[in-house]
């Protein structure tokens, strides 16, 4: 599970936090300041401190999955197809030499940023 300072600021925005599970799991990680921490550990809503959720590969490619598809038995095999796609054709023109060692969360982030919301990380925000 990617914890980096990178993955932390991209999960930092408005479309993936407010996926962030109402009923959160034991294995869902937050950051709180320069701790991550489980939901074990920091609950949300008893908390003085201001958390990011930072979603597991599982949960972003639930968010990704197309609208059309969320019923149908293939719906991975779709999504996954997609995403060769999207990796293959656009991400390939991507610069990610500016966060060296890139993860699948963030790969799956950048993903799930450009499908839904039409968005590009640019090294420090999410770009229209």
């Amino acid at each position: 599970m990617d914890t980096s300072e990178i993955y932390i600021k991209m999960s930092d925005c408005p479309e993936i936090q407010d996926k962030a599970p109402r009923k959160p799991y034991t294995t869902d990680l937050y950051s709180v300041g320069e701790i991550i921490m489980t939901y074990t550990l920091y609950r949300p809503e008893e908390s003085q401190y201001d958390a990011i959720w930072l979603p597991r590969q599982d949960q972003l490619q639930e968010m990704a999955i197309p609208k059309d598809e969320e019923d149908s038995r293939n719906k991975y095999i779709v999504l996954l197809d997609d995403f060769q796609d999207w990796v293959l054709n656009d991400c390939s023109g991507l610069d990610w030499s500016h966060k060296i060692p890139v993860t699948m969360e963030q790969l799956w982030m950048a993903f799930v940023m450009k499908e839904k919301h039409n968005k590009v990380w640019d090294g420090s925000k999410w770009q229209n």
